[in-house]
């Protein structure tokens, strides 16, 4: 379901804006002290199904417990599970992924390029998590229009699944440019549009039960 609340069409590129609701996102499977089970969902901008409609990448981190021939435990950092929520409220699952390689973790392989029928997402190729090296992610449309993102994990909301960002611009083939500010953990942020206006503004998600 979605409640269309779009602003004022820009100069040829405009952002689109959203009530979501998905039924098959309302639970998610998740893991506790090795146990398996449904959690509600719980990530940046979407809780339990309900979501604005807006773009936004999200991704999981996780490490893999290596377990050396001297008896030490090393941690092997991996990144995955992309997905890109485009200003429809569709979601797309990019195939990306990043492992770091070691003696001890092993040759692992990264992805980073992927695509479906509709977008294709791309990041770096790097073996280290170094801040602004292996985060920037870019996703690009069927029409050409660029979403940047800093990285998928600017926001992990308490007791949540996984990370959640915003891009932090949106520019189309003909340099026609959308840039987002304010980004903070609940929900607040402002999109400014090609004109300089104030197209979309939040002040913020409280969530109740």
């Amino acid at each position: 379901m979605r409640i269309e609340a779009s602003p004022p069409k820009g100069r040829r590129l405009s952002i689109l804006f959203s009530f979501a609701y998905d039924s098959n996102g309302v639970y998610v499977l998740n893991s506790a002290n090795g146990l398996g089970g449904w959690k509600a969902t719980n990530t940046f901008l979407s809780r339990a199904g309900w979501s604005y409609g807006v773009p936004l990448l999200t991704a999981t981190q996780f490490v893999v417990i290596k377990h050396t021939a001297n008896g030490q435990d090393v941690s092997c950092p991996t990144r995955s599970g992309y997905v890109f929520q485009d200003p429809a409220g569709d979601r797309h699952s990019l195939r990306l992924a990043t492992a770091v390689s070691s003696t001890y973790c092993g040759n692992r392989t990264n992805y980073v390029s992927g695509l479906d029928n509709f977008v294709r997402g791309a990041l770096p190729n790097c073996e280290t998590y170094t801040p602004g090296l292996c985060s920037p992610v870019d996703i690009v449309d069927a029409d050409g229009t660029v979403f940047n993102f800093r990285t998928p994990f600017d926001h992990f909301p308490a007791g949540g699944v996984g990370g959640g960002s915003l891009p932090y611009s949106v520019e189309d083939r003909n340099g026609n440019l959308i840039t987002v500010t304010g980004d903070t953990d609940n929900g607040a942020f402002t999109f400014t549009d090609t004109l300089g206006r104030t197209a979309n503004r939040t002040r913020g998600i409280t969530y109740r039960r």
